[in-house]
């Protein structure tokens, strides 16, 4: 079954946001974390054997290395996403990306209600936004990801 670009599209256009406040986040908790083996390096060794056969400090600075690895990891991730994303809406113009961002936003059932706001706004009739969208939502997905269909 092939895949719906369009659903794919819209979905990592309403992600965008979340995206965008995770590598916030992200960036906010490394310091934390970076702070925190600071503190863990600086301390003396308490010398209590645990299970592993090394002494809690060992294990507390452990935990923050691969948590900050983790961190590490997702940020990028994170980053790769947004930046094909953001590639994709540089490639419309103000109005396309208006009128693509705004339908991201609405669940289908307000979708109607959506077109109806934008083309009095927009001094444009409801079929034309509905081309607009799509129009764009096609050329945003051919700029992140290529060929959508053979």
């Amino acid at each position: 079954m092939p895949i719906d670009y369009k659903r794919v599209a819209m979905d990592d256009l309403r992600a965008y946001p979340a995206l965008k406040a995770a590598m916030e986040n992200i960036r906010d908790k490394l310091a934390a974390l970076n702070a925190r083996a600071e503190g863990l390096s600086a301390q003396a060794a308490d010398r209590v054997p645990v299970q592993s056969g090394g002494n809690q400090q060992e294990q507390r600075m452990l935990n923050v290395i691969v948590e900050r690895e983790r961190l590490k990891l997702n940020y990028q991730a994170d980053k790769k996403c947004v930046g094909i994303i953001e590639s994709g809406l540089s490639a419309l113009s103000e109005e396309e990306r208006r009128i693509l961002t705004e339908f991201a936003r609405v669940n289908r059932g307000g979708e109607k209600h959506l077109a109806d706001r934008l083309s009095g706004e927009m001094g444009m009739d409801r079929s034309t936004v509905y081309r607009i969208r799509n129009d764009a939502l096609r050329r945003y997905t051919l700029c992140c990801y290529g060929l959508t269909e053979l």
